[in-house]
Protein backbone atom coordinates (compact mmCIF):
# COMPACT_ATOMS: atom_id res chain seq x y z
CA UNK A 1 0.00 0.00 0.00
CA UNK A 2 2.85 2.38 0.80
CA UNK A 3 4.47 1.68 -2.55
CA UNK A 4 1.11 2.15 -4.30
CA UNK A 5 1.10 5.76 -3.09
CA UNK A 6 4.83 6.23 -3.75
CA UNK A 7 5.41 7.55 -0.25
CA UNK A 8 8.98 8.63 0.49
CA UNK A 9 8.50 10.36 3.84
CA UNK A 10 6.85 9.38 7.10
CA UNK A 11 6.07 10.87 10.51
CA UNK A 12 5.97 8.42 13.41
CA UNK A 13 4.16 9.79 16.46
CA UNK A 14 4.49 8.60 20.03
CA UNK A 15 3.12 9.65 23.43
CA UNK A 16 5.28 9.43 26.54
CA UNK A 17 2.81 10.60 29.18
CA UNK A 18 -0.40 8.80 28.24
CA UNK A 19 -2.38 7.15 31.08
CA UNK A 20 -3.66 4.66 28.51
CA UNK A 21 -0.20 3.13 28.03
CA UNK A 22 1.46 0.83 30.55
CA UNK A 23 5.05 1.88 30.06
CA UNK A 24 6.27 -0.86 32.43
CA UNK A 25 5.04 -3.54 30.04
CA UNK A 26 5.25 -1.72 26.70
CA UNK A 27 8.76 -1.56 25.24
CA UNK A 28 8.39 1.89 23.75
CA UNK A 29 11.93 2.19 22.46
CA UNK A 30 11.88 -1.11 20.63
CA UNK A 31 8.48 -0.34 19.14
CA UNK A 32 9.70 2.94 17.64
CA UNK A 33 12.98 1.40 16.48
CA UNK A 34 10.97 -1.28 14.67
CA UNK A 35 8.75 1.39 13.10
CA UNK A 36 11.78 3.32 11.87
CA UNK A 37 13.37 0.17 10.44
CA UNK A 38 10.14 -0.77 8.66
CA UNK A 39 9.85 2.74 7.19
CA UNK A 40 13.43 2.66 5.93
CA UNK A 41 12.80 -0.66 4.19
CA UNK A 42 9.36 0.04 2.75
CA UNK A 43 9.22 3.72 1.85
CA UNK A 44 10.08 4.68 -1.71
CA UNK A 45 13.46 6.29 -2.46
CA UNK A 46 13.24 10.04 -2.95
CA UNK A 47 13.40 11.60 -6.39
CA UNK A 48 15.32 10.68 -9.49
CA UNK A 49 18.51 10.33 -7.48
CA UNK A 50 16.89 7.57 -5.38
CA UNK A 51 17.85 9.18 -2.09
CA UNK A 52 16.96 7.37 1.14
CA UNK A 53 13.47 8.02 2.54
CA UNK A 54 13.06 10.55 5.31
CA UNK A 55 11.52 9.60 8.64
CA UNK A 56 10.60 12.04 11.41
CA UNK A 57 9.62 11.04 14.94
CA UNK A 58 7.11 13.35 16.62
CA UNK A 59 7.40 13.58 20.41
CA UNK A 60 3.70 14.32 20.43
CA UNK A 61 3.07 15.16 24.09
CA UNK A 62 6.16 17.34 24.43
CA UNK A 63 4.02 19.96 26.20
CA UNK A 64 3.54 17.59 29.16
CA UNK A 65 7.25 17.15 29.80
CA UNK A 66 7.35 20.19 32.09
CA UNK A 67 5.20 18.46 34.73
CA UNK A 68 5.68 14.77 33.84
CA UNK A 69 9.36 14.13 34.49
CA UNK A 70 8.94 10.40 33.89
CA UNK A 71 7.55 11.16 30.45
CA UNK A 72 10.50 13.43 29.73
CA UNK A 73 12.91 10.71 30.87
CA UNK A 74 11.24 8.18 28.56
CA UNK A 75 11.52 10.63 25.67
CA UNK A 76 15.21 11.23 26.29
CA UNK A 77 15.88 7.49 26.43
CA UNK A 78 14.23 7.16 23.02
CA UNK A 79 16.27 10.06 21.64
CA UNK A 80 19.44 8.29 22.82
CA UNK A 81 18.32 5.02 21.23
CA UNK A 82 17.58 6.73 17.91
CA UNK A 83 20.90 8.56 18.02
CA UNK A 84 22.75 5.31 18.59
CA UNK A 85 21.42 3.82 15.35
CA UNK A 86 23.83 3.67 12.40
CA UNK A 87 23.80 7.02 10.61
CA UNK A 88 22.14 5.55 7.51
CA UNK A 89 19.26 4.14 9.59
CA UNK A 90 18.53 7.08 11.85
CA UNK A 91 15.43 9.21 11.38
CA UNK A 92 15.84 12.51 9.57
CA UNK A 93 15.01 14.23 12.84
CA UNK A 94 12.55 14.90 15.65
CA UNK A 95 9.42 17.02 15.89
CA UNK A 96 8.08 18.76 18.99
CA UNK A 97 4.80 20.60 19.48
CA UNK A 98 3.25 22.97 22.00
CA UNK A 99 -0.45 22.66 21.07
CA UNK A 100 -1.95 24.88 23.77
CA UNK A 101 -0.01 28.14 23.76
CA UNK A 102 0.00 27.76 27.55
CA UNK A 103 3.69 27.16 28.19
CA UNK A 104 5.96 30.17 28.59
CA UNK A 105 8.74 30.70 26.02
CA UNK A 106 11.44 29.98 28.60
CA UNK A 107 9.83 26.64 29.45
CA UNK A 108 9.72 25.53 25.82
CA UNK A 109 13.28 26.75 25.25
CA UNK A 110 14.53 24.81 28.30
CA UNK A 111 12.90 21.56 27.16
CA UNK A 112 14.13 22.12 23.60
CA UNK A 113 17.66 22.60 24.88
CA UNK A 114 17.50 19.37 26.90
CA UNK A 115 16.40 17.40 23.85
CA UNK A 116 19.08 18.94 21.64
CA UNK A 117 21.79 18.26 24.23
CA UNK A 118 20.65 14.64 24.38
CA UNK A 119 20.86 14.39 20.58
CA UNK A 120 24.40 15.80 20.66
CA UNK A 121 25.51 13.41 23.41
CA UNK A 122 24.19 10.52 21.30
CA UNK A 123 26.30 11.69 18.32
CA UNK A 124 23.17 12.84 16.51
CA UNK A 125 24.00 16.53 16.27
CA UNK A 126 23.03 16.66 12.59
CA UNK A 127 19.50 15.45 13.32
CA UNK A 128 16.77 18.00 12.69
CA UNK A 129 14.71 19.28 15.62
CA UNK A 130 11.56 20.95 14.30
CA UNK A 131 9.19 22.98 16.49
CA UNK A 132 5.50 23.84 16.16
CA UNK A 133 3.61 26.17 18.52
CA UNK A 134 -0.09 27.00 18.68
CA UNK A 135 -1.49 30.38 19.64
CA UNK A 136 -3.27 30.79 22.93
CA UNK A 137 -1.97 33.59 25.11
CA UNK A 138 -0.09 35.86 22.71
CA UNK A 139 3.36 34.29 23.07
CA UNK A 140 3.49 31.84 20.16
CA UNK A 141 5.96 33.77 18.00
CA UNK A 142 8.24 34.49 20.95
CA UNK A 143 8.09 30.82 21.94
CA UNK A 144 9.18 29.65 18.49
CA UNK A 145 12.09 32.09 18.41
CA UNK A 146 13.19 30.96 21.87
CA UNK A 147 13.08 27.33 20.74
CA UNK A 148 15.11 28.16 17.62
CA UNK A 149 17.66 29.94 19.78
CA UNK A 150 17.98 26.95 22.10
CA UNK A 151 18.44 23.92 19.89
CA UNK A 152 15.60 23.71 17.38
CA UNK A 153 16.82 24.25 13.84
CA UNK A 154 13.55 24.36 11.95
CA UNK A 155 9.79 24.71 12.16
CA UNK A 156 6.85 22.69 10.94
CA UNK A 157 3.82 24.82 10.28
CA UNK A 158 1.49 26.25 7.69
CA UNK A 159 2.37 29.41 5.81
CA UNK A 160 -0.43 31.43 7.46
CA UNK A 161 -1.63 31.74 11.04
CA UNK A 162 -5.11 30.28 10.47
CA UNK A 163 -5.36 26.74 11.81
CA UNK A 164 -6.70 24.50 14.53
CA UNK A 165 -8.00 26.13 17.71
CA UNK A 166 -6.75 29.74 17.66
CA UNK A 167 -4.13 29.21 14.98
CA UNK A 168 -0.39 28.76 15.27
CA UNK A 169 2.98 30.37 14.76
CA UNK A 170 3.25 30.27 10.98
CA UNK A 171 6.21 30.12 8.65
CA UNK A 172 5.57 33.50 7.00
CA UNK A 173 5.82 35.36 10.31
CA UNK A 174 8.67 33.27 11.74
CA UNK A 175 10.76 33.68 8.59
CA UNK A 176 10.06 37.42 8.57
CA UNK A 177 11.18 37.66 12.19
CA UNK A 178 14.38 35.77 11.42
CA UNK A 179 15.03 38.00 8.41
CA UNK A 180 14.55 41.20 10.38
CA UNK A 181 16.90 39.88 13.06
CA UNK A 182 19.62 39.53 10.43
CA UNK A 183 19.45 35.84 9.49
CA UNK A 184 21.15 35.82 6.09
CA UNK A 185 20.39 32.15 5.48
CA UNK A 186 16.67 32.95 5.49
CA UNK A 187 16.96 35.90 3.11
CA UNK A 188 19.21 33.91 0.73
CA UNK A 189 17.17 30.72 0.78
CA UNK A 190 13.54 31.82 0.77
CA UNK A 191 11.51 33.98 -1.58
CA UNK A 192 9.90 36.00 1.19
CA UNK A 193 7.65 38.15 -1.04
CA UNK A 194 6.20 34.97 -2.56
CA UNK A 195 5.72 33.46 0.91
CA UNK A 196 3.80 36.56 2.06
CA UNK A 197 1.53 36.29 -0.99
CA UNK A 198 1.05 32.58 -0.30
CA UNK A 199 0.07 33.31 3.31
CA UNK A 200 -2.69 35.62 2.13
CA UNK A 201 -3.98 33.16 -0.45
CA UNK A 202 -3.88 30.14 1.86
CA UNK A 203 -5.70 32.08 4.59
CA UNK A 204 -8.49 32.92 2.15
CA UNK A 205 -8.72 29.35 0.88
CA UNK A 206 -8.72 27.82 4.37
CA UNK A 207 -11.06 30.26 6.10
CA UNK A 208 -13.19 31.48 3.18
CA UNK A 209 -12.53 34.97 4.53
CA UNK A 210 -10.20 37.81 3.60
CA UNK A 211 -7.08 38.30 5.70
CA UNK A 212 -7.83 40.67 8.63
CA UNK A 213 -6.40 44.09 7.86
CA UNK A 214 -4.53 44.16 11.16
CA UNK A 215 -3.00 40.70 10.78
CA UNK A 216 0.67 41.01 11.65
CA UNK A 217 3.21 40.81 8.81
CA UNK A 218 0.89 39.77 5.94
CA UNK A 219 -2.24 41.82 6.72
CA UNK A 220 -3.09 44.76 4.47
CA UNK A 221 -2.25 47.32 7.17
CA UNK A 222 0.67 45.49 8.77
CA UNK A 223 3.28 47.99 7.59
CA UNK A 224 1.17 51.14 7.34
CA UNK A 225 2.94 54.39 8.11
CA UNK A 226 0.91 55.65 11.07
CA UNK A 227 3.20 58.24 12.67
CA UNK A 228 5.28 61.00 11.10
CA UNK A 229 8.20 63.21 12.07
CA UNK A 230 10.31 62.01 14.97
CA UNK A 231 7.27 60.00 16.08
CA UNK A 232 7.86 57.64 13.15
CA UNK A 233 9.25 55.00 15.51
CA UNK A 234 11.64 52.55 13.82
CA UNK A 235 10.57 54.04 10.49
CA UNK A 236 13.72 53.11 8.58
CA UNK A 237 13.82 49.61 10.06
CA UNK A 238 10.14 49.00 9.34
CA UNK A 239 10.68 50.17 5.77
CA UNK A 240 13.65 47.82 5.43
CA UNK A 241 11.60 44.82 6.60
CA UNK A 242 8.71 45.76 4.32
CA UNK A 243 11.16 45.87 1.40
CA UNK A 244 12.61 42.45 2.27
CA UNK A 245 9.19 40.79 2.20
CA UNK A 246 7.89 42.76 -0.77
CA UNK A 247 5.23 44.79 1.02
CA UNK A 248 4.38 48.31 -0.15
CA UNK A 249 3.97 50.71 2.74
CA UNK A 250 0.96 53.02 2.69
CA UNK A 251 0.28 56.13 4.72
CA UNK A 252 -2.64 55.58 7.08
CA UNK A 253 -4.71 58.74 7.53
CA UNK A 254 -5.94 59.36 11.05
CA UNK A 255 -5.66 62.10 13.66
CA UNK A 256 -2.00 61.03 14.00
CA UNK A 257 -1.25 62.07 10.41
CA UNK A 258 0.74 65.26 9.97
CA UNK A 259 0.98 67.56 6.97
CA UNK A 260 3.83 65.66 5.33
CA UNK A 261 2.00 62.34 5.71
CA UNK A 262 -1.10 63.83 4.09
CA UNK A 263 1.01 65.09 1.21
CA UNK A 264 2.54 61.63 0.82
CA UNK A 265 -0.93 60.06 0.87
CA UNK A 266 -2.13 62.45 -1.85
CA UNK A 267 0.92 61.63 -3.96
CA UNK A 268 0.31 57.88 -3.48
CA UNK A 269 -3.32 58.17 -4.58
CA UNK A 270 -3.25 61.02 -7.10
CA UNK A 271 0.35 61.40 -8.19
CA UNK A 272 2.60 64.43 -7.89
CA UNK A 273 0.75 67.76 -7.67
CA UNK A 274 2.61 69.06 -10.71
CA UNK A 275 1.18 66.20 -12.75
CA UNK A 276 -2.46 66.06 -11.66
CA UNK A 277 -2.87 69.64 -10.46
CA UNK A 278 -4.02 69.20 -6.87
CA UNK A 279 -2.96 71.91 -4.42
CA UNK A 280 -0.32 70.68 -1.98
CA UNK A 281 -0.71 73.88 0.05
CA UNK A 282 -4.00 72.47 1.35
CA UNK A 283 -2.33 69.58 3.20
CA UNK A 284 -2.03 71.65 6.38
CA UNK A 285 -5.71 72.51 6.12
CA UNK A 286 -6.50 68.81 5.66
CA UNK A 287 -4.65 68.05 8.90
CA UNK A 288 -6.69 70.71 10.69
CA UNK A 289 -9.93 69.43 9.17
CA UNK A 290 -9.26 65.94 10.58
CA UNK A 291 -8.91 67.45 14.06
CA UNK A 292 -12.09 69.44 13.50
CA UNK A 293 -14.00 66.30 12.56
CA UNK A 294 -12.66 64.57 15.66
CA UNK A 295 -13.78 67.40 17.96
CA UNK A 296 -17.24 67.41 16.37
CA UNK A 297 -17.52 63.63 16.79
CA UNK A 298 -17.69 63.07 13.05
CA UNK A 299 -16.21 59.85 11.68
CA UNK A 300 -14.88 59.52 8.15
CA UNK A 301 -12.70 56.93 6.46
CA UNK A 302 -9.94 58.99 4.85
CA UNK A 303 -8.04 55.90 3.71
CA UNK A 304 -10.14 55.11 0.66
CA UNK A 305 -9.41 57.14 -2.44
CA UNK A 306 -12.90 58.66 -2.26
CA UNK A 307 -12.51 59.40 1.44
CA UNK A 308 -9.22 61.21 0.84
CA UNK A 309 -10.77 63.14 -2.04
CA UNK A 310 -13.62 64.22 0.22
CA UNK A 311 -11.16 65.39 2.88
CA UNK A 312 -9.33 67.39 0.22
CA UNK A 313 -12.62 68.94 -0.87
CA UNK A 314 -13.71 69.66 2.72
CA UNK A 315 -10.41 71.55 3.09
CA UNK A 316 -11.14 73.88 0.20
CA UNK A 317 -9.76 71.81 -2.65
CA UNK A 318 -11.38 71.35 -6.04
CA UNK A 319 -11.63 67.88 -7.56
CA UNK A 320 -10.06 68.23 -10.98
CA UNK A 321 -10.93 66.01 -13.94
CA UNK A 322 -7.56 64.29 -13.64
CA UNK A 323 -8.38 63.39 -10.03
CA UNK A 324 -11.91 62.31 -10.92
CA UNK A 325 -10.53 59.91 -13.51
CA UNK A 326 -8.33 58.29 -10.85
CA UNK A 327 -11.21 58.13 -8.35
CA UNK A 328 -13.60 56.42 -10.76
CA UNK A 329 -11.00 53.97 -12.05
CA UNK A 330 -9.61 52.96 -8.65
CA UNK A 331 -12.73 53.13 -6.50
CA UNK A 332 -14.88 50.08 -5.88
CA UNK A 333 -17.98 52.14 -5.05
CA UNK A 334 -20.80 52.04 -7.64
CA UNK A 335 -21.04 54.72 -10.32
CA UNK A 336 -24.38 55.84 -8.87
CA UNK A 337 -22.75 56.79 -5.56
CA UNK A 338 -23.83 60.39 -4.72
CA UNK A 339 -20.23 61.61 -4.50
CA UNK A 340 -19.34 60.35 -7.95
CA UNK A 341 -22.61 61.58 -9.43
CA UNK A 342 -22.04 65.08 -8.05
CA UNK A 343 -18.44 65.17 -9.24
CA UNK A 344 -19.36 64.05 -12.75
CA UNK A 345 -22.07 66.70 -13.02
CA UNK A 346 -19.64 69.57 -12.45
Amino acid sequence: MVNDHKMSNAIIEIDFCSPAINYQQFDLNQFILNQVEWANKNLMPRGEQKLPPRVLVNLRDFANFETDTEGLTRALHLVEALGNLPSDRRPFGLMIEEPTGFLLPETVSKLTSIIRETMISANWSNGKLLVHVHCGFGLAESTVLEALANGADGIWSAVCKAGAALGHSCSSITLTNLARLGNKFVTRTYNLPAIIQAARKVHTIASKEVVPKDQEVYGKEAFDLVFGGWHGFMGDKMSAVASIIGVKQTVRISDFANTEMLRQAMVERFGEPEKTGWDENLCKKMEEKIDEHLILGQSFDYNTITGLAQLYEYSGGYILSSMLKIITSDSDIPDEHPLLVSLKQR
